[in-house]
């Protein structure tokens, strides 16, 4: 198997280094006397993830973006759109009452970013449902290990994480630490000789910092998706399983 690990589950400027997220950063902090918008789109066959700026309409409150950009709703249509985005000219990048309405408005994730702390946000509305889990090129937050399971348990066994976890964004300090956090809450351990379907694999970092994870099949094969890399289905052998650092169980199941 190969063992290279993911990205960070949390927040963290440093570690998006993928060229789209730092236009858009970029583009934020140019104009970060008003609040700006726009959203990602993508297109899996092609791999292109393009960031789409919009021009703030709102005259009368900077702190608030509004738009009327007709591309936005071809592109929502499409459903080409993976995710809405806009900035905060606070430190606090968590979402308001309005951007979670909004976000649950469209079925749509929000990615918030901060033009002073430089952090951000990434929230799920709990009615987003999630596209197919083949053909996806790796993007860090959006399609990488973390949301492939999070995605896998919400279409095969209608487990929506997003009800109890509200940024799926990155964080700069300890981020593994923040991950198993959030397994103990909501997964049981179990030992890695009994997994079974829907079963999450953890695994020890390798040529990242950062811990890698997969779940099992219906069929005991491991489904994930490394850094970089389409998703893999790959037989569950022994060898695999001494790779296997923790085995985690939804509670409910």
């Amino acid at each position: 198997m190969n063992k290279q690990m993911d990205y960070p589950l949390e927040d963290s400027l440093e570690h998006l280094t993928n060229k789209t997220f730092l236009d858009c950063f970029k583009y934020a902090l140019r104009h970060k006397s008003m609040e700006c918008g726009g959203y990602f789109v993508i297109d899996n066959y092609t791999s292109k993830f393009e960031f789409v700026p919009l021009i703030n309409d709102n005259n009368y409150n900077s702190d608030q973006f509004l738009s009327k950009d007709g591309r936005f709703y071809k592109d929502y249509v499409s459903g080409s759109i993976i995710s809405l985005f806009h900035s905060h000219l606070i430190d606090d990048p968590k979402p308001s009452k309005t951007d979670l309405e909004t976000s649950h408005s469209f079925a749509l994730p929000s990615f918030i970013f901060s033009v002073k702390s430089k952090l951000s946000f990434l929230s799920y509305p709990t009615n987003y449902k999630p596209p197919s889990l083949s053909n996806r090129f790796f993007v860090p937050s959006f399609q990488d290990c973390m949301i492939y399971v999070k995605d896998y348990l919400q279409l095969n066994f209608d487990i929506n994480l997003n009800q109890f976890k509200s940024n799926w964004s990155r964080r700069r300090d300890n981020p593994n630490y923040y991950l198993f956090e959030f397994l103990n809450n909501y997964f049981d351990e179990v030992p890695s000789h009994e997994f079974r379907n829907g079963d999450i694999f953890v695994f020890d970092p390798s040529l990242y910092s950062y811990n890698h994870l997969g779940i099992v099949d219906q069929n005991e094969y491991l489904m994930h998706h490394p850094v970089y890399m389409l998703p893999l289905k790959e037989l569950i052998t022994s060898e695999l399983l001494n790779k296997v650092y923790k085995v985690y169980r939804y509670k409910d199941s």
